[in-house]
């Protein structure tokens, strides 16, 4: 496709074609940033008893019309075998956590009561309510109910419920292997003093950052802008991997080898440009089952690429059910309409419970720098005056 396409065009052609990277079972531990790919059901109640949520003793509620001393019959703390109370006058002295038998139904926090001789009194004017303090079996989760769903992201919390669970394992979706190509003869991997004509290579340590989030670790390596050296290093290598990210080399200079490169090895390019600001080069292509991301060199479309397009068809392809874009409300001077939809770096903040954008200033997309004091992209759609207080999508920086 040689025509420029739109943002939502483009981003359709690229979810239309979602890889498969099938499914693989890691440790618990190995498990944070990957995607889930089964349900996980609770193994039994949670809590799986009546449970004391206060020091204290417990008791037969019924028996207050009767007495307010009560005879300690033993003390059970968290993890002990419930004790049980066979007379009214008697109760537990408990502790919190500790799950209970169905012969107290009542919790007196340990400041409400006076111990002496084995002996427990509540104190006068404390006010004791039948059922208070017992976190009630079952309340958070019944056996069998569903508690973390397939396509989820695991974060920590996700790791505790597992291991709660009783889990050591847990079948995640298989990363892909990704290749990183970045490419220009002006890009040095240098950290003392370089030319004022050369450029320090980063583009590819932010890839590499973004998708080690999500247990990615690519191969990398640096090519000249030659023509014959991307055909053949491309044509050698890329049956190995499952998704080529290059740099650089997409647009119409003289240099730009990508797009013919990409053709020379018989790869089928999807589109190439796209009507945004930045990022207009971006090409998307396949080959078999390689699927290729073909980005602008300079930083910032290199960065906007990466979190509009190829985050979103990476977790899509991996069964992610969540998203980064969100919706915020801009706060912005009077953004005349353009016929490209532009990508503007904003930061983030919440007023009153809304969510709030305010436009980062930036040099163009070569301007990385500015970057740093953004949070995400919003998408300011083609043919649009954007002015403050309209609603607009974002983008998280990742």
């Amino acid at each position: 496709m040689n025509r420029i396409i739109s943002v939502t065009e483009a981003e359709k052609l690229i979810l239309d074609n979602l890889t498969n990277f099938g499914t693989e079972v890691v440790s618990i531990q190995d498990s944070i940033g990957r995607i889930l790919a089964d349900d996980i059901n609770a193994d039994r109640d949670y809590p799986a008893g009546n449970r004391s949520t206060m020091d204290g003793i417990a008791i037969d509620q019924k028996s207050l019309s009767k007495t307010d001393v009560f005879e300690i019959i033993g003390v059970q703390p968290a993890g002990m075998r419930p004790l049980v109370i066979t007379k009214p006058e008697q109760c537990i002295q408990i502790m919190t956590g500790a799950i209970l038998d169905d012969s107290v139904d009542t919790i007196v926090k340990v400041e409400d009561i006076i111990i002496t001789d084995g002996t427990a009194k509540i104190r006068e004017g404390a006010v004791v309510q039948s059922g208070q303090f017992i976190h009630k079996k079952a309340i958070d989760a019944k056996k069998g109910q569903l508690v973390v769903s397939a396509g989820q992201a695991i974060n920590p919390k996700e790791v505790a419920i597992f291991a709660s669970f009783g889990m050591k394992t847990v079948r995640v979706s298989k990363v892909p292997r990704v290749l990183v190509v970045t490419t220009g003869d002006e890009l040095v991997q240098k950290a003392g003093l370089i030319e004022d004509y050369q450029v320090r290579l980063s583009n590819d340590q932010a890839i590499i950052s973004i998708l080690g989030k999500y247990g990615i670790l690519p191969d990398c390596i640096h090519l000249a802008d030659d023509q014959s050296d991307i055909n053949n290093y491309l044509s050698s290598n890329i049956n190995k991997y499952d998704v080529v990210i290059t740099t650089g080399g997409v647009s119409m200079g003289v240099y730009d080898f990508v797009q013919y490169s990409l053709s020379q090895i018989g790869a089928e390019i999807i589109f190439h440009g796209v009507a945004q600001r930045p990022g207009k080069p971006l090409l998307f292509a396949r080959k078999d089952k390689t699927i290729f991301f073909a980005l602008p060199g300079n930083p910032v479309s290199t960065y906007l690429c990466l979190v509009r397009y190829l985050v979103p068809w990476l977790l899509r392809s991996q069964g992610q059910i969540a998203t980064s874009e969100h919706q915020a409300t801009i706060d912005c001077s009077k953004l005349d309409k353009s016929d490209l939809t532009r990508f503007v770096p904003v930061r983030l903040s919440q007023i009153q419970g809304e969510l709030i954008a305010k436009i980062v200033a930036g040099n163009g997309s070569g301007d990385f720098i500015s970057l740093a004091s953004a949070d995400a992209f919003a998408e300011v759609p083609a043919n649009h005056v954007m002015g403050s207080n309209q609603l607009v999508k974002v983008w998280s920086i990742i």
